[in-house]
């Protein structure tokens, strides 16, 4: 008797949009295929920020700059600024650019990708808190350094 049904499908050679079809006619989970989605519960009410859900949702650094996000899309991005760069720039991260050459263009400007990667590899590699972090809010409340968790459900549940 046959207890489950194995599918193998060559994602390389299926077009973006072509996947989301597959997904949704065959009722296949779609963050198994949405890499880079970035989830998060908020430091006010431990509630998962659910993707594409229409809620407004704050994040604030310690300066008490507030970034008003309407929809949020699992990039990191809140109210257009991106939650890594702006850990990056409350913590005065930067890169080594005699270490990190291809960080840059011809005239010199750092990537903001390359600056986002080291952000992203700190943030989760920080188990004792030795940085400062910004809050993600329901609620506009006061800025704390309390670094956001992580949501189980990949701001899908």
């Amino acid at each position: 008797m046959q207890k489950g049904l194995l599918i193998s499908i060559d994602l390389q050679n299926i077009l973006p949009h072509s996947i989301e079809y597959f997904i949704f006619e065959y009722g296949i989970f779609y963050t198994l295929f949405k890499m880079g989605c970035f989830s998060f519960l908020t430091n006010d009410t431990n509630k998962s920020i659910l993707i594409d859900n229409p809620k407004k949702i704050y994040m604030i650094d310690n300066k008490g700059n507030i970034y008003i996000e309407l929809k949020y899309e699992g990039d990191g991005c809140f109210g257009g600024k991106d939650i890594y760069l702006l850990f990056a720039e409350m913590n005065n991260i930067e890169l080594d650019i005699d270490i990190d050459r291809d960080a840059c263009d011809e005239d010199g400007n750092i990537y903001d990708n390359k600056l986002r990667d080291k952000a992203i590899g700190i943030w989760f590699d920080d188990i004792n808190n030795e940085y400062i972090y910004p809050n993600i809010l329901e609620n506009i409340c006061d800025w704390v350094n309390i670094k956001p968790k992580d949501a189980p459900g990949q701001g899908f549940w």
